[in-house]
């Protein structure tokens, strides 16, 4: 049995009138649904001076007045107005017009008819309030009270959502212990509310005398904070829209919950300022590249993102993320070709370091007492191994105080008693002569101290594209240096003749050295794989404007053609000429300064593809520490004694500590916030206004 056929809503309105069906919801649901706009398939012929004419339906037709309407099944035009007011049998809400040479005449035959007009009338008030009950009195001095008391409804909520920002800002508890009207410490929130009560006589005696909303209740104050994230989010999602380009942050990290926290960092040029912006705090489905690749599209959808506009993506190095054949990174460029992986470079030494050290498995820091630590005078640096930063300086006072350490522990071993602090020292001694490891710290004492001076130059805020370069290929050569001084046994000390026992021969202990040293120069070079960035931002220093002047970089505008196919590079060609050639250009360094210059002078669009090109330096990041940034909060609004805190809060509360400088600077803030407080669920109090 066939389905029975939808009509258009041209003929459903005909249908109607001829049934006398079309009442008051009716006509109102046809209003708010719009007058249809269908493709037709009119064509008309006619003779014009022994000439065949072809007139053919255009969709500007539409535009010729605002009445019009289409009937896809009856292939004509009618008056939307009069189809659901006129009674009369006028062409235009009865059979139809097809004549297409003499449209504009009919449209303007038929609006200056007495019935069209008054059609139009009942059109524009239908679903509005009476126009005599507007004027009466008596219901305008209604509406005006009911206004006023929106007005103080919304004064006492600002005042309220105040408190709830200065406390998110601040990263304070908005709950407390006991919240009672007689408890001495009630928490942070609630007597913040009691000292504004103090200085606001309005706002204490709505809450001394309310009869509703009286009591900022849990519910009140997560309605509020899903309101300023989604207020928030917006602001965000409105300025992704003017951003060219877009690159995007992630990182992974448990919080004091033991629940996975992966953070969404969105990066993006707004008038020539960088703006990196928290999104958001995901939990993820899994731990699989398809669970975290699934989670980051649910939010690059939800942000509208175009395929072309995302041209970066940064993660932390495990393989998971960073993988070449089934990685977070690859799934990412199948839906995003331009969304190149480059990895924040302050994290990649550390990761390489790890993979290196973890080739031989004796290689280890010793442990350290706090007999050892007292008898020295000298505290050994705490071990912290995180990602950003790879502890040297254990291994420096270990390999320069040795023999004193030994001395040390020589000394307690002859005057202690203790059994257990005996153990440790002899435990530590024993290490100390061990050969393997005097051999290892050898080693690292030659590497580590380069990777401290490269991991901390990488940790600048304010690094530059063509530094990062400089550095990583300084660092390569050095540890290639330090690879031929191992192949050559140069300044390597022979094993010592007085150690008590041996863990290998030289020639096996060396043969892994070199391949650590083999591991960090390929990892180097696999890691730092995506630089052609790096190459580009030669074109924009001012110290290689005088030799591009004299021989325009070919090399480096093919790089942009096979990177970014979305600049066009004979225009870039042009437009770089003239910059190679002014004087005006060389006073800015770097893409930064010489795009807040195109901005200041207004040549965005004379120099539109070199506009491209320094968006795009600008946006991909050389550090990703805002995610860390990021984590650090986290930390300190779910900790310990608030680990129960829900996602929606937790996200809500982060927005408001990282990005409390956004949020001041949006000027109707409250003001936002409070209307998606008002229509997001039924309330007690007016927070709406009427029209008059």
């Amino acid at each position: 049995m066939s389905e029975p056929t939808t009509l258009c809503l041209v003929c459903e309105i005909v249908r109607l009138k001829e049934n006398d069906c079309l009442n008051f919801e009716k006509r109102l649901e046809c209003k708010n649904t719009g007058r249809p706009l269908p493709e037709l398939t009119l064509k008309q012929v006619t003779q014009d001076k022994n000439k065949s004419v072809n007139r053919y339906f255009k969709k500007t037709m539409y535009d010729l007045c605002d009445f019009i309407c289409g009937c896809k099944d009856r292939n004509m035009f009618f008056c939307f107005p009069c189809l659901l007011f006129s009674s009369t049998n006028d062409v235009w809400c009865k059979t139809g017009v097809t004549d297409l040479k003499h449209l504009k005449e009919k449209i303007k035959k038929h609006s200056l008819s007495a019935d069209h007009i008054k059609c139009m009338v009942s059109f524009s008030a239908l679903g509005r309030v009476d126009i005599r009950l507007q004027l009466d009195s008596t219901y305008r001095k209604s509406v005006q009270k009911f206004n006023e008391n929106v007005t103080q409804n919304r004064y006492i909520l600002n005042k309220i959502l105040n408190c709830i920002k200065f406390c998110g800002a601040f990263e304070l508890a908005l709950r407390g212990h006991d919240e009672c009207e007689i408890s001495e410490n009630p928490g942070v929130f609630r007597g913040l509310i009691n000292f504004v009560a103090e200085l606001d006589f309005i706002f204490k005696d709505h809450l001394e005398h309310s009869k509703s909303f009286k009591e900022v209740s849990k519910t009140i104050e997560n309605d509020l904070l899903d309101s300023i994230l989604f207020v928030a989010q917006d602001h965000i999602k409105n300025e992704v829209k003017e951003a060219p380009f877009l690159c995007i942050q992630v990182d992974e990290t448990t919080d004091s919950s033991n629940n996975t926290q992966m953070v969404l960092i969105i990066r993006y040029i707004l008038e020539g300022t960088i703006c990196e912006r928290f999104w958001n705090f995901i939990k993820p489905e899994g731990k699989t590249a398809n669970d975290l690749a699934k989670a980051i599209f649910h939010e690059l959808d939800i942000l509208g993102i175009g395929s072309e506009k995302l041209i970066a993506q940064c993660y932390d190095g495990a393989s998971v993320m960073s993988g070449n054949f089934g990685g977070v990174q690859i799934k990412i460029k199948e839906k995003y070709p331009n969304a190149h992986y480059v990895h924040c470079y302050a994290h990649h030494l550390n990761l390489i370091l790890q993979k290196a050290a973890s080739k031989e498995k004796c290689i280890r820091s010793p442990k350290r007492t706090e007999v050892l630590d007292e008898i020295l005078q000298k505290r050994f640096p705490r071990a912290a191994p995180t990602r950003w930063y790879f502890n040297t300086r254990c291994v420096e006072t270990v390999f320069e105080n040795k023999e004193n350490i030994k001395i040390c522990l020589e000394r307690i071993i002859e005057l202690e008693d203790d059994s257990v602090t005996l153990q440790q020292a002899t435990g530590l001694l024993n290490h100390l002569e061990n050969s393997d490891f005097v051999y290892w710290l050898n080693i690292f004492h030659l590497i580590l101290p380069h990777s401290e001076i490269f991991n901390n130059l990488q940790k600048k805020r304010k690094l530059v594209a063509t530094e990062v370069q400089r550095m990583t290929s300084h660092f390569q050569q050095t540890i290639q240096r330090i690879r031929e001084t191992i192949l050559n046994d140069k300044k390597i000390p022979e094993q010592q003749k007085n150690n008590k026992r041996q863990r290998g021969d030289l020639e096996s202990k060396k043969r892994i050295a070199l391949e650590i040293c083999d591991i960090i120069i390929v990892e180097i070079e696999n890691r730092f794989k995506f630089s052609d960035h790096l190459v580009l931002e030669q074109l924009i220093r001012k110290e290689n404007y005088a030799n591009f002047k004299q021989q325009f970089p070919e090399d480096i505008l093919e790089l942009i053609k096979v990177n970014y196919p979305i600049i066009d590079s004979a225009k870039l060609k042009t437009e770089l000429n003239v910059i190679f050639d002014r004087e005006d250009f060389r006073d800015n360094d770097g893409a930064t300064e010489l795009l807040k210059l195109f901005f200041n002078i207004n040549l965005s669009t004379t120099f539109s593809e070199t506009i491209k090109l320094l968006n795009i330096l600008c946006t991909i990041p050389m550090t990703t520490v805002e995610s860390a940034r990021s984590f650090s909060t986290l930390k300190r609004i779910k900790s310990l004694i608030r680990n129960t805190i829900g996602q929606d809060r937790l996200c809500a509360l982060t927005m408001l500590s990282v990005e409390k400088s956004m949020i001041k600077n949006i000027g109707n803030f409250n003001e936002l916030v409070i209307d998606h407080f008002a229509i997001s669920k039924e309330r007690r109090i007016d927070l709406k206004y009427r029209k008059m």
